[in-house]
């Protein structure tokens, strides 16, 4: 990296989105330089290896309606990407459900009497939508009007407010829209009845695609032939500053991994910098109405407690939803059903608990120690596992892992987009960039459409060729494949 050097394409952040506009760039030969804060690639999608286990950072299935994706996947891993099998399913009121729910397997364990009791909340609901429709503003509004008040109340309120640290009346509807559309009572019945077809909901079949060595091994490979084509990538670098000068952004100003401050130039800009940090970085300070909005932005924060267990099967589930209200725990995954190659002693096995939280709570501060004892324990309060099979743990951590969508989010982004498309060559990409709920495949999307947008000499956020605004903007479900 040349502090006095003007690069023709600056990017700003390694994760999935960072690194695909970097592959599309390079592959081409244009120049690219990629700055990022953490000392690995990957973002949300590294790889972790502890003592020679390896854990996913949260479980990544992959799956997309996109063929380019798919395409670009199995042409950097080849005979690395794997099929594995499928199980996944929910612990509730300390029996085990399937999911996605299947209703011959959750009416009986429910009882008969509140099997009963759901089926008639069912039946209102959808009586009452004959006669006038309710209107859906919430995520409370979206999952009642399809499943009825008693199911919501088991299977989706409870999960969903541990989940996102509000009320299901603060969660706008757009995010249940996108998660679960298509995901009716008479979907499932279908489903188990007659199996998945193409055009269902693709959540439901029974086996998905996934690296060998988990996702970090896709990102360090693709990182790896950015650099094979001339491109360069600079770990530990943080953004402290984006000067913007009249309609482009001047240079910006960054941290090293030893402190000291230095100044870069270039041409364009790509970020997938949590949008709300990009935007307190420009300079000259932005205007108080936009800067209001970005007040109202916020994160959740995920960590993963990643555990050695003395045991060669824990249980047989590549993942489990803990819907308990008793424990903070949201979800833990059995990494070896992810891949059998993610343990290097098969009489072991790499379990992750997932927590999300916060960042101003207190647990988000307690030490990697204290955090492996904590998941211990609530694992064998669920009766998961005894925590006397934990034989060691460690602990990873993002801050910007979940978007959350208050209420008026849309108006909010559409006048913050406005802004930023005063700035012509700077674009904002991935999960965190867009502030919306993206996979991974919209992620890596944005960037091969920024990265075009540069090639192709039109690259506003949201005037180029390629749209990134237009990646995750149906409201409909992520997984049905039309």
């Amino acid at each position: 990296m040349n502090e006095n050097k003007n690069y023709r394409n600056i990017i700003i952040g390694a994760g999935p989105a960072g690194l695909a506009a970097g592959y599309e760039l390079a592959k081409t030969g244009q120049e690219v330089l990629i700055i990022e804060a953490e000392n690995e690639v990957g973002g949300l999608c590294q790889t972790i290896d502890f003592q020679g286990f390896k854990f996913d950072f949260g479980g990544h299935r992959f799956f997309t309606k996109n063929e380019e994706v798919n395409k670009f996947w199995h042409e950097i891993l080849g005979e690395d990407f794997l099929e594995r099998p499928r199980l996944s399913r929910i612990y509730y009121q300390r029996k085990f459900f399937a999911y996605p729910i299947k209703i011959f397997d959750a009416l009986p364990k429910l009882g008969i009497w509140e099997a009963i009791r759901v089926g008639l909340s069912l039946l209102g609901i959808k009586i009452k939508n004959l006669f006038k429709k309710a209107k859906e503003i919430t995520f409370e509004d979206w999952v009642v009007n399809r499943f009825g008040r008693r199911l919501f109340n088991h299977f989706f309120k409870s999960y969903t407010e541990k989940m996102w640290g509000v009320s299901v009346k603060e969660l706008g509807a757009d995010w249940a829209a996108q998660r679960m559309k298509d995901m009716s009572l008479w979907q499932v019945i279908k489903s188990f009845v007659f199996g998945s077809k193409e055009g269902e909901v693709k959540s439901m079949i029974d086996k998905f695609e996934y690296p060998k060595y988990g996702p970090g091994q896709l990102f360090k490979e693709v990182a790896k032939k950015i650099e094979e084509n001339g491109g360069e990538i600079r770990l530990g670098v943080k953004l402290k500053q984006m000067v913007v000068s009249g309609e482009k952004i001047e240079k910006i100003v960054l941290e090293g991994k030893n402190g000291e401050v230095f100044d870069l130039t270039g041409e364009n800009y790509i970020s997938s910098v949590p949008l709300d940090e990009i935007l307190k970085a420009i300079q000259p300070i932005l205007p108080p109405d936009i800067l209001a909005l970005v007040k109202k932005m916020r994160f959740r924060s995920f960590f993963d407690v990643c555990l050695v267990v003395n045991k060669k099967d824990v249980f047989p589930d590549n993942w489990i939803y803990v819907h308990e209200p008793e424990v903070r725990l949201l979800r833990v995954q059995n990494f070896k059903n992810w891949s059998p190659f993610m343990t290097p002693d098969d009489n072991r096995t790499p379990i992750g608990a997932e927590y999300v939280c916060w960042d101003t709570e207190e647990v988000w501060e307690m030490s990697d120690a204290d955090l492996v004892k904590m998941a211990a324990d609530e694992l064998e309060k669920v009766g998961l596992l005894s925590k006397n099979l934990v034989a060691g743990g460690t602990v990873i951590r993002n801050k910007y892992a979940y978007p959350v969508y208050h209420l008026d989010y849309k108006e909010d982004l559409t006048q913050i987009f406005s802004y930023l498309k005063k700035i012509k060559n700077f674009q904002t990409i991935g999960r965190s960039g867009l502030y919306r709920y993206n996979n991974m495949d919209h992620s890596i999307l944005t960037g091969f459409y920024a990265a075009r947008n540069v090639m192709g000499g039109n690259y506003n956020v949201m005037g180029g060729n390629y749209n990134v605004l237009d990646v995750n903007a149906d409201e409909e479900y992520h997984e049905v494949k039309k």
